[in-house]
Formats: structure tokens, C-alpha cells, sequence
């Protein structure tokens, strides 16, 4: 039976994964989107390296503003910032705009950690590593743990073997 206080967690974890899955596809894009509007290879890099610059300077604010007005208010202010930083997207024609987007993202990252984070501990039955990592069952870590090797390995195999051709 299901306690009151699981589907919270539960939406908790949903949402972080499909903003997570959002900010890859973003972060795969943006270099190609960059290029694209007049960056050279280093702006490209450190738009790319904008977002991990900003959460750790925020994310101390933002847990001391979700101890100071509360769980809620903070996790529906970060998701709600996020949310408008991945529209803004949309209209970041400029190389500065398109900067000012990814510090906006990496704000709203950095605050909705604690939030979350405060919110799964509260209302969670769970042991805390199993509501932050849910998984089927036994059978997936002997499964996933080599296919995730094995696409890891692909994946960049394929990345370098791709910027071989292309510079060469």
C-alpha cells in the first residue's frame, strides 16, 4: 500500500528525470546552435561550461533561501525558472543571450537540488538512496552495468573516430 506522501516523490523524481533528459538533448545542441549564430570554438566551450560555473556559486544562496521560506516555494521557484530558461532558449539569437540563458539554467539547477533534495528526505518512506535512484529490481544492475559500459565505450569510440574524419 502506498503512502499519501509517495506520489510527491515520486512526481519529484519524474520531473528530474525528464528536465535532466531535456538539459542532455539542450547541452548536445548548443555547441551546433553556437557555431551556428557566429561563436568561435571557444565561446562554444565556455558556453558549454557556463552552467557548472554557476551552480556552485548559487547553490549555497539557494539553500538558505529554501530553509529560510520553505521546501515548496523553492522547488516550484527553481522548476518555474528552469522551465522559463528552457523557453528563452527559443529567442537567444545573440552569442550574449544565449550566455545569459545558460546562467539562468544553471541558477535554477543549482536551486532546485536543495529543494528536491529537502523534499524527497521529508516525505520519502524509502531508504534515501533508493528514493533517489529507483530501480526495477536486482536483474538491472547485472544488465545495465555492461550495456552501459558498452554504449559509454561506443559512444566516444564513435566521437573521436568522427572528429578524425572531419579534421582530416
Amino acid at each position: 500500500m502506498s503512502s499519501p506522501r509517495e506520489p510527491t516523490v515520486r512526481a519529484v523524481v519524474v520531473e528530474g528525470f525528464f528536465t535532466r533528459l531535456g538539459f542532455g538533448m539542450v547541452t548536445f545542441a548548443l555547441p551546433l546552435y553556437g557555431l551556428s549564430i557566429g561563436m568561435n570554438v571557444a565561446e562554444v566551450g565556455i558556453l558549454a561550461g557556463a552552467r557548472a560555473v554557476v551552480e556552485p556559486v548559487v547553490k549555497p544562496l539557494a539553500g538558505r533561501f529554501v530553509d529560510r521560506y520553505g521546501i515548496r516555494r523553492g522547488y516550484l521557484g527553481a522548476v518555474s525558472i528552469r522551465l522559463i530558461g528552457s523557453l528563452l532558449l527559443f529567442s537567444a539569437t545573440t552569442p550574449a543571450a544565449l550566455f545569459g540563458v545558460r546562467f539562468l539554467q544553471g541558477a535554477a539547477s543549482a536551486a532546485r537540488d536543495p529543494a528536491s533534495i529537502s523534499l524527497i528526505a521529508r516525505q520519502s518512506k524509502l531508504r534515501l538512496g533508493r528514493a533517489f535512484s529507483p530501480v526495477p529490481g536486482p536483474w538491472w544492475s547485472r544488465w545495465s552495468s555492461p550495456w552501459l559500459a558498452a554504449s559509454s565505450t561506443a559512444t566516444g569510440s564513435g566521437g573521436a573516430t568522427w572528429g578524425r574524419y572531419r579534421s582530416g
